[in-house]
């Protein structure tokens, strides 16, 4: 559904490692931005709402809502 780069995936397993709470996965949002098109949101959770979908990419749980899921299926997420 949600494919994370290894380097993505490394940067993310750091964040959660300096988190000191319990992080239930990170959470991937898509919401309707008007004129300038969609706005994405990307954020460490500590917890899961009950109608999200979720996948794993490296170890990392992804977290989506299920508007979401159609607009952002097969994307891969690197960061550096």
């Amino acid at each position: 559904m949600i494919q994370l780069t290894e380097a993505a995936a490394s940067a993310l397993h750091s964040a959660i490692a300096t988190v000191p709470t319990s992080i239930a996965g990170l959470r991937l949002v898509v919401q309707s931005g008007g004129c300038a098109g969609f706005q994405y949101e990307m954020g460490l959770v500590e917890q899961v709402r009950p109608e999200e979908i979720s996948c794993e990419s490296h170890g990392v749980r992804i977290l989506l809502d299920p508007s979401s899921v159609a607009l952002i299926s097969g994307t891969t997420i690197d960061l550096d």
